[in-house]
């Protein structure tokens, strides 16, 4: 049985929907493993992770907020 999945961040979100392709890929396989396993989107929770790196400036919403590389993931799926 599946308890949660965990999908690990990496890299500075182009836009909030838009997290780097190599995460969009993690996404993606996190949610064929949900699908494949015949069970409802919210049967098993998914644990987006990171918020971000002190290499590169911070994405920020427009409202000036910053959006996190677990919040960009999260969006994505909800895509």
């Amino acid at each position: 049985d599946i308890d949660v999945i965990f999908i690990l961040g990496g890299g500075r979100p182009k836009a909030l929907y838009e997290p780097p392709i190599y995460v969009q890929q993690r996404c993606d396989d996190a949610a064929a493993i949900i699908r494949r396993n015949g069970h409802d989107d919210n049967d098993i929770p998914i644990l987006a992770l990171s918020a971000g790196t002190a290499h590169l400036p911070q994405l920020l919403s427009s409202k000036g907020t910053p959006v996190f590389e677990s919040t960009s993931s999260a969006a994505y799926l909800q895509k």
